[in-house]
């Protein structure tokens, strides 16, 4: 939309109506840095999304700052290989507990208790 001004010196001057968004854009950026910045030397808002391509995890800028959205692969990786191994060491204790109880069990039942 445009709005008419008149004629000065000959011309017509029109004011020109620009739209633009309220509504900040959604920044994304990929690198092994932490970024202090939007790429055009803008604030960082809320809602900015920073992927650190060396650690393969995806952060979310908040008010607090930087937030991890999601757990690299090496990482879920590890903790499965840590919930694996106290896995097998449950099995061995539990087999161990019922050696000892089936012992004691015989041992009752030979001793005539």
């Amino acid at each position: 939309m445009s709005v008419p001004l008149g004629n000065v010196n000959g011309r017509n001057l029109v004011i020109a109506s620009v739209g633009t968004s309220v509504e900040p854009s959604i920044n994304y950026q990929e690198s092994q840095e932490i970024p202090t910045e939007r790429p055009n030397g803008g604030d960082l808002l809320p809602g900015d999304l920073w992927y650190d391509d060396s650690s393969n995890i995806l952060y979310v800028f908040t008010e607090l700052g930087w937030t991890q959205v999601g757990l690299s692969k090496e990482y879920v990786d590890a903790i499965g290989q840590d919930l694996a191994d106290r896995i097998v060491k449950l099995d061995t204790l539990c087999a161990t507990l019922e050696e000892k109880i089936d012992e004691i069990d015989n041992r009752l039942t030979v001793g005539g208790l």
